[in-house]
């Protein structure tokens, strides 16, 4: 493959992606990807960001057009994204750059997403000065963070099963 002549993939020892795949890895990958088609990607509603090279020679680019079509996340969790000349190893790739930029983005787009969320839920609720709710005291009129999500669990496991 031409991208592979790149001295910058020496440097970083990658003179090697894109190498060929053995039958047996062949094989497992197939099973792998029927399996994920059949049964993972239909029950999926976790917010994603999906990132595939358009020239990818080891996952053909329809399975990320099946994820779009088939995974039950709701489509504000979702960043699908293809990428002009770019391969299965997209961190290797000369878009590498564009790569890492979509992810952060998406990152990034969540936790504003989440903060908001948490500032909406608050001011809708009653929560008293004090009071500890989803990780968060309210002192004065401005909520902050007081203890992690897990903590919260922990400290509030037994209201939760009564």
């Amino acid at each position: 493959l031409a991208w592979n002549t790149n001295p910058r993939y020496k440097q970083m020892g990658l003179e090697d992606a894109g190498s060929q795949f053995r039958l047996g890895t062949a094989v497992q990958l197939l099973l792998a990807l029927e399996y994920a088609r059949s049964t993972v990607v239909p029950l999926l509603t976790s917010p994603f960001c999906a990132i595939h090279g358009e020239h990818d020679y080891a996952i053909p680019i329809s399975s990320l057009d099946h994820l779009e079509k088939h995974a039950k996340t709701p489509m504000e969790d979702r960043a699908v994204h293809r990428i002009k000349g770019g391969y299965h190893d997209l961190f290797a790739d000369p878009c590498a750059e564009q790569t890492v930029s979509l992810i952060v983005k998406f990152i990034e787009d969540r936790i504003a997403r989440m903060k908001q969320a948490t500032l909406e839920s608050d001011s809708s609720t009653s929560v008293k000065a004090g009071e500890t709710r989803f990780g968060l005291k309210k002192e004065g009129s401005e909520p902050t963070v007081v203890e992690t999500f897990d903590e919260w669990v922990d400290e509030n496991r037994d209201e939760a099963e009564d």
